[in-house]
């Protein structure tokens, strides 16, 4: 290892100057661009903004229903009036001449309507 001699370290050349002008020009140019967009964007927008939907606060909007927690009936009243929809007679369509019966007793009846029928 006597004939090889290892080159002397090269000094780092750095121009503080020029990277400050690099980093400034980099800046300048996204300041400009920045500007630029939002000259086209106040000059491509619309100049009204959109009217506030009619049915906003509607309790209906289109086919589904919304009411709010604090108005809806309790779950208790909801169960009763089904209930009882389910275990009474009533109505469904009077000009027309249609009832609705009992679940029990439409059961029933449909149960003596197949044994009168046969089985097939």
């Amino acid at each position: 290892m006597s004939g090889v001699q290892t080159p002397p370290p090269e000094e780092e050349d750095l121009r503080l100057g020029r990277t400050l002008a690099l980093g400034g020009a980099a800046l300048g140019v996204l300041a400009a661009s920045s500007w630029v967009a939002w000259l086209l964007w106040c000059a491509w927008r619309p100049g009204v903004q959109a009217p506030v939907p009619s049915t906003l606060g509607a309790p209906q909007v289109g086919r589904v229903e919304q009411v709010p927690f604090m108005q809806a009936p309790p779950e208790e009243a909801v169960n009763a009036r089904e209930q009882a929809r389910l275990k009474g007679y009533g109505w469904v369509d009077r000009d027309a001449g249609l009832i609705h019966i009992p679940v029990e007793r439409a059961m029933e009846q449909l149960v003596s309507e197949e044994r009168a029928g046969g089985r097939r």
